[in-house]
């Protein structure tokens, strides 16, 4: 089995776990809901469900969240030595367009002398 195809069957163990059907339609809605960036389409999904593609890494972790299990798991197949302390940044919680989604991601990259207008 080859690592697109191990990552499809983890991923349809979780969404099992989860209570989900599987049905890429459906994933792919739940997903887009809870991922800040460009929306997946069902047929993205469905080549993660059938072992064709593995999503970025910052997708994977969106998934993880999703389905309540660890990311690192998810994509490699095994508990991770360690964990980046690091949280991802989300936008689910507050909904917001991506015309201020930018200029708040502008305005974290200023310096902070710049940030006290």
């Amino acid at each position: 089995m080859d690592e697109k195809q191990a990552f499809s069957a983890r991923l349809k163990a979780a969404l099992a776990a989860a209570g989900m059907s599987g049905r890429p339609v459906e994933l792919a809605t739940l997903f887009n809901l809870r991922y800040a960036g460009s929306p997946v389409s069902y047929q993205t999904v469905r080549y993660w469900l059938i072992g064709q593609t593995i999503p970025t890494q910052d997708k994977v972790d969106v998934l993880a969240d999703l389905l309540g299990v660890d990311a690192y798991e998810l994509r490699f197949g095994r508990k991770g030595a360690r964990h980046l302390a690091e949280p991802r940044l989300t936008w689910a919680a507050n909904p917001i367009d991506a015309r201020d989604r930018l200029a708040m991601e502008l305005y974290q990259k200023l310096p902070d002398p710049h940030r006290k207008a």
